[in-house]
């Protein structure tokens, strides 16, 4: 159930509304006589939408309007007034009101409009409230994230925002890298493998795992291992990228190989309960079954298999 905080002048129709309001079950309304009442109410803080009259005594919707932004900026704020002058409508805008409605005409209609409006400003704060609470979420998971992550404009490649973990690693500052490119903070891409990501990237809107070398501004060289995808967010076309810097494990897999392919005969390595970590050509060669299908498979089925081949061939030569 929401509460309707009504302000009006004319107790008439602040009891015409409040019975009409309520056939809905929805709407609790609360009726105040003055502006200055309500401010001072306890319902100024619990209540979910404010409906008021322009022309009071004392103080005006206007200016009750500036009041209650004071105090929240985000309140829905309706004004139901018999005043219909330009001005008016103009300086209420300005101040923030949801929704301006001009009362008078068939009684039925004009409450059901007004009941409609408030539905409306209602929904409408918290569809913002949501989508605030989300992106505070995503922004904690972001600058919390032990994995690179940075977010850029599509079409400029400018720096919107990067998570406190790239920062570190690379010993910048965020109001160093802000609205700059990678390029102008001194990081430099290989060109050719980065204008194929991003035509991927342009055709498909997502990238997985991607390989890339960067050259940092220190000089050193790095292979990372990105993911980026294209969002659209608050009409911004923007890209959230994903990088791991895979340079240590790149340089253990190239030793690997290098251990595993220097002697002419099978070589493997497996972890304790026989599983292929990694194999040479000479493996795939020997049981006919390409490299990367043997990683992940059980060592020991493929020795048992080797001595039943060589079983069978001894008795054969028997």
């Amino acid at each position: 159930m929401y509460t309707v905080l009504y302000v009006d002048d004319e107790q008439d129709l602040l009891d015409l509304a409040k019975l009409f309001l309520e056939r809905s079950p929805e709407f609790c309304v609360k009726t105040l006589t003055s502006a200055q009442a309500a401010l001072e109410s306890p319902f100024i803080t619990t209540c979910d939408v404010i409906v008021s009259d322009y022309q009071m005594p004392e103080m005006d919707g206007i200016a009750f309007l500036k009041a209650v932004r004071q105090q929240s900026k985000t309140l829905p704020f309706i004004l139901f007034t018999g005043r219909g002058r330009e001005e008016v409508v103009i300086e209420a805008i300005n101040n923030g009101v949801d929704f301006y409605l001009q009362k008078g005409g068939d009684a039925k209609a004009q409450f059901a409009e007004l009941s409609h409006k408030i539905r409306m400003a209602i929904e409408r704060k918290q569809a913002v409230e949501e989508r605030s609470e989300s992106e505070k979420r995503f922004s904690s998971i972001f600058h919390a994230s032990p994995i690179h992550q940075i977010i850029t404009e599509f079409s400029t490649g400018r720096i919107l925002d990067i998570n406190d973990r790239f920062l570190k690693d690379m010993k910048l500052t965020r109001s160093g890298v802000i609205d700059k490119t990678l390029g102008e903070i001194g990081f430099h891409v290989d060109e050719i493998r980065y204008t194929a990501i991003l035509e991927q990237l342009e055709r498909e809107g997502i990238v997985r795992n991607a390989e890339l070398l960067i050259r940092a501004r220190n000089g050193q060289t790095y292979t990372t291992l990105i993911s980026m995808t294209r969002v659209r967010v608050h009409n911004q076309d923007l890209v959230y990228t994903q990088s791991m810097n895979i340079t240590a494990q790149k340089k253990s897999q190239q030793t690997i190989n290098a251990l595993l392919n220097a002697p002419p005969d099978v070589s493997m390595l497996l972890d304790r309960a026989g599983t292929l970590l990694a194999v040479n050509h000479a493996a795939a060669v020997r049981y006919a079954i390409p490299e990367q299908d043997l990683i992940g498979s059980n060592a020991h089925e493929l020795i048992s298999s080797d001595l039943s081949t060589l079983r069978r061939e001894m008795i054969d030569r028997a």
